[in-house]
């Protein structure tokens, strides 16, 4: 059947069959993600064969040493940039976006990944950026008490983020950018955290 597909939509059905879409989330239009899991950090890289793993979840995990592995830690950030920009560049919705939305970060000396992940894919696709900071933006009670974007967004935004959890950070964000004037906000993480039945 894909020999019959142009290129372009040859590649949004294989960008679809390789990610997870989430069902409809209140404020975001789409949410996809990279793949369908994660183990928590405390479970990190405990063997040989998970340390050389390439799938997003334990990209993410090599991506979080960047302060202590600064050369491993930028390789993982790279090869996570590079899956999300192939998914971006695929997918119509996402490719329509205008502003990349990352963050919140803290203004330390290292950006934290979701910001690192933000940066490194509108560099690549040439989309404008927008980086949250804290505390001037914060999550209270699922509002939103105030806001580190100074600036009007027109169209559609992307919101990324490296790890999905239960959604509240990525929906606040997506409030926030509907109130600044977007007007489709979609969700793209690189992974999917897995709690079992315990939410641990």
């Amino acid at each position: 059947m894909l020999s019959s597909l142009t290129r372009d939509k040859e590649d949004l059905v294989t960008v679809l069959n390789e990610t997870l879409s989430l069902p409809n989330v209140s404020d975001l239009d789409l949410v996809s993600v990279l793949d369908w899991s994660v183990e928590g950090a405390r479970n990190a890289l405990g063997s040989v064969h998970q340390h050389r793993s390439r799938v997003p979840g334990d990209q993410i995990e090599r991506a979080k040493t960047f302060p202590v592995r600064p050369r491993s830690g930028a390789l993982a950030t790279q090869s996570l940039v590079d899956d999300l920009t192939r998914v971006v560049r695929s997918h119509p919705a996402y490719r329509s976006a205008t502003v990349i939305i990352g963050g919140p970060d803290s203004l330390g000396e290292v950006p934290n990944l979701r910001t690192r992940l933000a940066r490194g894919l509108a560099a690549a696709t040439g989309k404008d950026l927008v980086i949250l900071h804290w505390p001037a933006w914060r999550i209270a009670g699922g509002a939103l008490s105030a806001s580190a974007l100074e600036r009007r967004l027109h169209g559609p935004c992307l919101v990324v983020d490296d790890i999905w959890t239960d959604g509240a950070t990525m929906t606040a964000i997506a409030r926030l950018a509907r109130a600044s004037g977007a007007d489709r906000v979609y969700g793209l993480a690189a992974t999917m955290s897995h709690r079992d039945e315990d939410g641990v």
